[in-house]
């Protein structure tokens, strides 16, 4: 008797406790309406303990103020460039970040005691789907676990929260030092360049000295014909040249006593006391052009026995052939010119009193 009825006992026991596991198992479908909403109502206590703790410290304020300086005084230091208005706008910055995400957290806690006030206002509890489960029967109420992360609005303020101290603090200021060096690298560059121009002058000035030098020794060892094969221009007078600057002009003629020198805007007119053969010479330029060149030149001379025109035209010939000479229009009307065009790039008009120099190219 007593050894069949110890299995038996044991056998009872061993249902009753597998029914008692089954009923914890499943509570919320055993579970009723009011045990429900006494688990609701810790929720809400729970965020209500959550608002409390999450308000407004003036120590929170104080260190993200410190926590923005930091980053800018950190870029400061690694750009070499210190500045306090920026060490100022860090700390702003962390300050407002701070304001942001604390009132993102806040409205996230109202938000979800707003829908608690709403569930237990309706008075409408389904223990199967509510979910939030009742507590225990015969047990101390539980506080519901919450975590921040099951929390979306949570984790979306935080993370903007985050994005926006990170762009502000640390982005923004290197964009900002970055183009304040480049602004200064610009505001350098036009002082370099000016270096460069007056240097480039420089050499400018010195080529044309020489240059000058040269021809002036050019004339010298030809003394007796006024053009050569490989320069149309005039012996004694092949310092001012198609393509130099007009200043020149006032170089080479300026400082000679025997010579006058006017500016008509458009051209320059070169004046000698002592015509030997030419009684001036006209430097043409174009007035509207930034850098001032010569672009033609008019020899002028007295032609009033005919012996200069003649002896003009025999020296071109002689020296450019006779078969490249034309006879063209003259600017006058009823007037005629001879030609030589294609001379070293240029072409040489002869007229009555004038010798034209321009170029063909």
């Amino acid at each position: 008797m007593t050894k069949c009825g110890l299995p038996i006992e044991r056998g009872l026991a061993t249902t009753s406790r597998r029914f008692s596991m089954s009923e914890q198992a499943s509570p919320a479908e055993s579970a009723s309406p009011d045990r429900v909403v006494e688990g609701l109502e810790a929720r809400r206590r729970q965020l209500q303990r959550s608002a409390t703790k999450c308000r407004f410290r003036w120590f929170f304020l104080f260190v993200a103020f410190l926590i923005g300086t930091g980053f800018n005084v950190a870029i400061d230091l690694i750009s070499g460039v210190p500045s306090i208005a920026d060490w100022y706008q860090g700390g702003l910055a962390g300050v407002i970040l701070y304001l942001v995400g604390l009132g993102l957290y806040r409205a996230g806690i109202r938000a979800n005691l707003m829908e608690l006030n709403r569930t237990l206002a309706a008075g409408e509890i389904n223990p199967r789907t509510s979910p939030i489960p009742p507590p225990p029967p015969g047990g101390p109420e539980p506080a519901p676990e919450t975590n921040w992360k099951d929390r979306p609005l949570a984790v979306a303020a935080i993370s903007a929260a985050s994005t926006a101290l990170f762009m502000v603090t640390v982005v923004i200021p290197i964009w900002d030092k970055e183009k304040d060096n480049q602004i200064a690298e610009l505001k350098t560059e036009p002082t370099k360049l000016k270096t460069e121009l007056h240097d480039l002058r420089g050499q400018l000035d010195r080529m044309e000295a020489e240059n000058l030098k040269l021809r002036r020794d050019l004339d010298r060892l030809n003394p007796d014909n006024l053009f050569s094969l490989d320069d149309v221009y005039p012996k004694g007078f092949r310092e001012v040249r198609i393509g130099d600057r007009t200043d020149l002009v006032i170089k080479v003629y300026g400082s000679k006593p025997d010579i006058t020198v006017d500016d008509e805007d458009r051209w320059i007119s070169v004046n000698f006391k002592n015509p030997n053969p030419f009684r001036s010479i006209t430097y043409y330029y174009d007035e509207s052009a930034r850098l001032k060149t010569v672009t033609s030149i008019l020899f002028q001379f007295d032609n009033k026995d005919g012996r200069t025109f003649d002896l003009l035209k025999q020296q071109l010939i002689d020296k450019y052939s006779q078969s490249k000479m034309k006879e063209v229009k003259g600017w006058q009307p009823k007037t005629t010119q001879l030609e030589w065009s294609g001379i070293n790039k240029h072409v040489i008009r002869l007229g009555d009193g004038m010798l034209d120099i321009s170029r063909s190219d």
